[in-house]
């Protein structure tokens, strides 16, 4: 689309997903989104939504919402995502995604014949056909501003998760279990359901 082709249209949701990984310090997240926003300030929109992450959170047992935790203890690379957002427009709505699976992502598939560290952790997880069921609820209600945890509602064990879907799917199991990281964080979707009346296709990923 030519520039002022891009400049004069009024898009009718704005998404925008910016990965970032473990090897991304906080200079290049700087100059990553201080790009983007540039670029992003010459748009107009009515609705924008933002992907961010449950990573945000710390890796401590308990039962986490969006406002557990004071901004200090959150993901300081992933908050700073966030918050460049809202510097474009105080109207961007942030999803806090789960783990994704669902078309060609299967849990079991990244462990066959390989030793899983983290079966005993419990699952935060979300399946792609929810991510589209969230955005397409946030049209319809034509909320903005808002922060929203986007997980399934239970929360089984990694090993029991990999286990269901590679009976379904067909892939062979771990080799071998070590449960030395038996974190039980479990990230709460209830806001979601409670403001947008949101109920989800996928309520576990036992289900996936």
């Amino acid at each position: 689309m030519p520039a002022e082709e891009l400049a004069s249209t009024v898009f009718d949701l704005l998404i925008v997903s910016v990965p970032i990984t473990r090897k991304d310090d906080m200079d290049r997240i700087r100059r990553r989104f201080a790009n983007l926003t540039a670029f992003l300030r010459k748009l107009r929109f009515r609705q924008a939504v933002f992907f961010g992450s449950v990573g945000i959170y710390p890796h401590e047992d308990g039962l986490v919402h969006e406002d557990t935790y004071p901004e200090e203890r959150l993901e300081q690379r992933l908050l700073h995502g966030e918050r460049s957002m809202r510097s474009v427009n105080p109207g961007f709505n942030i999803l806090r995604l789960g783990g994704l699976f669902g078309l060609n992502r299967v849990f079991a598939k990244y462990f066959q014949d390989k030793v899983c560290a983290t079966g005993a952790q419990t699952a935060n997880f979300v399946h792609v056909d929810d991510i589209y069921g969230v955005i397409v609820r946030l049209m319809e209600s034509g909320v903005s501003g808002a922060t929203y945890n986007v997980v399934c509602p239970e929360h089984p064990l990694k090993k029991d998760v990999i286990e269901a879907s590679a009976a379904k799917y067909g892939y062979e199991l771990p080799s071998g279990y070590e449960d030395t990281d038996q974190t039980a964080k479990r990230v709460g979707s209830d806001r979601i359901v409670r403001e947008l009346d949101y109920a989800f296709a996928y309520a576990s990923p036992l289900d996936f």
